[in-house]
């Protein structure tokens, strides 16, 4: 026996009985499939927030976007530190958008990171507004923007 699937719902507008495929819901095990597909990227996530690349690379810290963690930014840090960046995170938790000590906390981090080289500041959307902003008051210290 082979199990099709037809289509059961009516075109509102005009009543008839032919219904386009992507009117209706993908199948069961369609669903299925987009969740397990989504697995491992949930997955790459995870691990320790430390610096990720050589530690003798040139550091490199990545502001994440608005309600964004560390986390979220793990997969530019590792390309990052694939490209032989010492990639660091910002550790100031969920990057809520600027408040008063906002810009006094990532001069710390970057007095924290800071080496002869310079720092490499990446921002991620609204990180990288905080980073344009930010730059004025650390142009000393940052390699790049």
């Amino acid at each position: 026996m082979k199990w099709e699937r037809t289509p059961t719902a009516r075109a509102p507008a005009s009543g008839r009985d032919d219904v386009h495929p992507d009117d209706l819901a993908p199948a069961g095990w369609h669903r299925l499939r987009e969740v397990a597909w989504h697995i491992p990227r949930l997955l790459s996530g995870l691990g320790p927030l430390g610096p990720r690349g050589p530690e003798d690379g040139p550091p490199v810290l990545v502001i994440p976007g608005f309600l964004a963690t560390d986390r979220t930014t793990m997969e530019l840090r590792r390309a990052l530190a694939r490209a032989g960046w010492c990639a660091h995170p910002w550790l100031l938790g969920i990057n809520t958008g600027a408040k008063r000590d906002t810009l006094e906390l990532l001069e710390k981090r970057l007095d924290e990171l800071a080496d002869q080289r310079g720092v490499l500041v990446v921002g991620w959307s609204l990180g990288a507004c905080s980073r344009a902003r930010w730059r004025i008051a650390a142009r000393r210290k940052c390699a790049a923007w």
